[in-house]
C-alpha cells in the first residue's frame, strides 16, 4: 500500500500557492514558485517548490530546494523535516541513492 504524507505547507506569500499544493496542481505550483524565487528566494517558497518536487518524484530537485531552504534558516524544523525525508528515502532506496548522486 502507499503510504500518504500530509505534508506541511509553509506559509507564502503568494496568494494560491497552498491552493495549488493542497488540489495536487504541483506542476502550475512548481512555475509560479520558480518564479517567485528567481526574483526573491523567500525560503518558505523554496521549501514548498521542494515539496512539490517531492511530490512528483524529483527527489533530486527536492533534496537541492529543500538544502537551500534550510541554508537560508536552518533554525526552521519543517526545512529540516525535508531535507531529513529525503536522505531517509536515499537510505531506504539504493536506486533513488544513484539518481541522486548522479546530479
Amino acid at each position: 500500500t502507499e503510504e500518504t504524507v500530509s505534508l506541511t505547507i509553509a506559509n507564502s506569500d503568494h496568494p494560491n500557492i497552498e491552493i495549488l499544493i493542497e488540489a495536487g496542481a504541483y506542476d502550475i505550483a512548481i512555475e509560479k514558485l520558480q518564479q517567485a524565487t528567481a526574483e526573491d528566494p523567500d525560503p518558505n517558497d523554496l521549501y514548498n517548490l521542494g515539496l512539490c518536487f517531492e511530490a512528483i518524484g524529483d527527489y533530486g530537485l527536492a533534496q537541492t530546494t529543500y538544502r537551500e531552504a534550510w541554508k537560508a534558516d536552518s533554525e526552521n524544523l519543517l526545512f529540516t523535516q525535508g531535507l531529513g525525508r529525503i536522505e531517509r528515502l536515499r537510505r531506504e532506496n539504493p536506486q533513488l541513492k544513484r539518481q541522486l548522486e548522479s546530479r
